[in-house]
């Protein structure tokens, strides 16, 4: 069974904060996302888009020729403050920025 291919479990996206509501005991499970919201109300300004908060790890052994790259574009629930990732990829090759998950994050990507 050595044979058989691993298959991966990214790129994965999360919809729900996982974090615990201490107001009402129970897991909160909130949609609303911090720079989501602040990206929209910019947006609905004119006023530009929001920087990402993302973490980057970068693998590489003494004889990969690429590194792989796991990437996660977190965000922060607006309901309890938790920090958790909306998104997360891996990829070998190239270190490239994270792209968001769906356009109504950000809105269409300058170039």
């Amino acid at each position: 069974m050595a044979d058989k291919e691993e298959k991966s479990q990214f790129p994965k996206e999360f919809e729900n904060c996982p974090g615990w509501n201490h107001t009402t005991n129970k897991p909160c499970g909130s949609t609303r996302r911090f720079a989501e919201e602040v990206g929209r109300e910019k947006r609905e300004k004119g006023k530009g888009i929001p920087v990402l908060l993302s973490a980057e790890i970068i693998f590489q052994g003494p004889l990969d020729l690429f590194p792989t790259v796991a990437q996660g574009l977190m965000d922060i629930c607006v309901d309890c403050g938790t920090v958790y990732a909306k998104a997360l990829e891996t990829r070998k090759g190239v270190n490239e920025p994270l792209k968001p998950p769906s356009e109504p994050f950000l809105g269409k990507r300058r170039n």
